[in-house]
């Protein structure tokens, strides 16, 4: 059942769609699409790192997105190009997920 206050917003949505979560692989695809589409070719987190956004934004593809951001800004203002499973871990503290 809708609280009066979301039921203004139902009203406003003309389109509804769902995304499923991701798999662990469909993850590191998504992931990897993302980095290609802004011109990075090479590999950014390690397995586990993968793992560990998976298992922290469980599957969803906005939490992906928000872990992935947090963790390039991190590794960014550390001057790494790429992200270390100490700064993935950081950034999933930072925005109290558990992984």
């Amino acid at each position: 059942m809708l609280r009066p206050l979301n039921l203004s917003l139902k009203q406003r949505i003309s389109y509804l769609i769902k995304v499923p979560a991701l798999s662990s692989a469909d993850t590191l695809n998504y992931l990897q699409h993302r980095l290609k589409s802004a011109g990075i070719e090479r590999r950014v987190f390690s397995d586990n790192g993968i793992n560990a956004i998976f298992s922290a934004s469980q599957g969803i593809p906005r939490e992906i997105n928000r872990i992935a951001f947090t963790a390039l800004n991190l590794a960014a203002e550390a001057g790494q190009n790429t992200v270390s499973d100490n700064l993935l871990s950081q950034a999933i503290e930072e925005m109290e997920l558990k992984p």
